[in-house]
């Protein structure tokens, strides 16, 4: 059966506390926890199945890993005791610059090799499955792959699943005009375990993965497309800003769990 949960904000700690029934597992970022609120994230843990999320394993990024970056993870993984941990499939930083965010890299076989090592090794010292996901980026950097090619490869050679990034999908499939189904059906779907969703919109003409909003009615149809053809293991609600009533995300938890059930 499908879990559906949130992605823990500081705004939604009291509503949490209350463990309301909309929410099977909640998903931590770990570089919130890293200097500091280890008694919620023990809280968090003994009242919700927990995810554990990060931006700054960097896996496309060039040089080496993080060593202490890699420390810092792995450190909280085994104290927080995720199912499962993930990161997005990009560059975000180096020991000397950081861009804020995931940008693309270039899907190419020498890509591929990189990213599976350092899957591999993160796995390693994490000693936990890893899932890897897909960004909304501006830009498009051309490769040899296409990117479910590239995420379908990567996840046979390291071993690796999928974080499916709903919203993330629908805004690219706008911005640099290709089909967001076919995308899904040129997918490994079986690699697909979690998925994300939040709130988008569109702008003069170019569309923004926004997570300050409701979802899209073009995001439910993807969602909807996407039950169809896999069976993930949770689906997580992302808010990052303009911070909703209870009512508000319970309305949207709920969706998303009938969506699940219609089709179970």
């Amino acid at each position: 059966m499908t879990k559906v949960g949130l992605a823990f904000r500081s705004a939604f700690a009291s509503w949490l506390d209350c463990a309301p029934r909309e929410i099977e597992c909640i998903e931590v970022t770990a570089e919130e926890f890293y200097k500091g609120g280890r008694g919620r994230l023990r809280l968090l843990g003994s009242t919700y199945p927990m995810l554990v999320h990060t931006q700054r394993l960097s896996l496309g990024a060039p040089g080496p890993l993080d060593a202490s970056e890699l420390h810092w993870f792995a450190s909280l993984v085994s104290e927080a005791k995720p199912l499962w941990i993930s990161d997005h499939l990009g560059f975000r930083c180096t020991r000397d610059v950081d861009l804020g965010s995931p940008n693309p890299i270039a899907l190419n076989r020498g890509a591929l090799n990189l990213v599976a090592d350092r899957a591999r090794r993160i796995m390693e010292a994490c000693r936990t499955p890893l899932l890897l996901e897909n960004i909304s980026a501006c830009i498009a950097v051309k490769g040899s792959m296409s990117e479910p090619e590239f995420l379908s490869r990567l996840c046979e050679t390291a071993g690796c699943g999928v974080l499916l990034d709903v919203t993330g999908l629908l805004v690219n499939s706008r911005n640099h005009a290709f089909d967001p189904v076919r995308w899904l059906d040129d997918l490994d779907r079986a690699r697909v375990t979690q998925v994300h969703i939040g709130g988008c919109m569109e702008r003069d003409g170019y569309w923004d993965d926004t997570h300050d909003g409701p979802i899209h009615a073009d995001a439910w149809a993807l969602l909807d497309e996407v039950l169809k053809r896999c069976s993930v293991e949770a689906i997580v609600l992302e808010r990052d800003a303009s911070f909703p009533a209870a009512s508000e995300l319970r309305h949207e938890l709920r969706r998303i769990k009938d969506l699940c059930n219609a089709r179970g």
